[in-house]
């Protein structure tokens, strides 16, 4: 489903909502089953380019190094080709407790990339051919 929509700060833009079934079998977070991903143009006085810390970059009005679930969709919509792709997760921490670290990931192939907004691994992307997994302060930053 595609609709236009509107946001304080933004030009006219669209928004899509593709089917969202969460990391190996997780349930999505905040989104009950269905995630939005949001083309807008910025339409503000001062405008920021961020790095996806995988080669690619976008525009918005945020402050550089803010780590919100908006910003993580947003790096991750940056990564071609997924932006019907893109799924909130919240992952194990080192003792396998879930709660603490969430990140929005992409898996239209392999590898998967998962850019961290919420945890030990904020601000970062974690990169595996082995599922999608939170990062950690070892892997890229994202800003």
């Amino acid at each position: 489903m595609t609709a236009t929509v509107t946001a304080p700060g933004y030009a006219p833009g669209q928004v899509t909502f593709p089917i969202n079934i969460g990391a190996c079998g997780s349930p999505p977070i905040e989104d009950g089953g269905v995630s939005a991903t949001v083309h807008l143009a910025p339409n503000c006085s001062m405008t920021t380019t961020h790095d996806n810390g995988v080669g690619q970059t976008w525009t918005d009005c945020t402050p550089s190094r803010t780590y919100t679930l908006a910003e993580s969709v947003a790096a991750c919509d940056s990564f071609p080709g997924s932006s019907d792709y893109c799924f909130s997760s919240d992952c194990p921490d080192d003792a396998g407790s879930y709660g603490g670290e969430f990140a929005v990931c992409t898996q239209q192939s392999s590898p998967c990339q998962c850019w961290t907004f919420q945890g030990n691994g904020a601000g970062h992307v974690h990169v595996s051919e082995g599922g999608c997994v939170c990062a950690s302060d070892a892997d890229p930053a994202w800003y």
